[in-house]
């Protein structure tokens, strides 16, 4: 889950007011151990990275769904292309492969 980056600032800031109370009080409050610090960021932190991963993945298959339709219609010129002319020719694939090279130009 996603938590939100100002109650995540509230939280810490809190956490520093708790610390200096205690401090000033007498009682400090005992440190935490660096390595659950450290743990607990590469957690968040390997969470983030994952979420992007899904956003680009997203991303990826609906570019890829955008791009099918434009694609089968290229194909499908090409294919009416390759019929119109391609019958009586002597080199019929010279043909097509000339008047598809003009259609990308135009």
């Amino acid at each position: 889950m996603n938590e939100c980056p100002h109650c995540e600032y509230h939280k810490q800031r809190a956490q520093l007011w708790r610390d200096e109370a205690y401090r000033l009080a007498g009682h400090p409050l005992p440190e935490r151990e660096p390595v659950l610090e450290e743990r607990e960021a590469c957690a968040k932190l390997i969470a983030k990275l994952t979420e992007m991963l899904e956003i680009q993945q997203k991303l990826h298959e609906t570019a890829i769904d955008m791009l099918k339709p434009a694609i089968e219609a290229e194909r499908e010129a090409c294919a009416k292309i390759a019929d119109e002319w391609a019958v009586g020719w002597p080199h019929p694939s010279q043909v097509i492969a000339e008047w598809i090279r003009k259609r990308g130009q135009a």
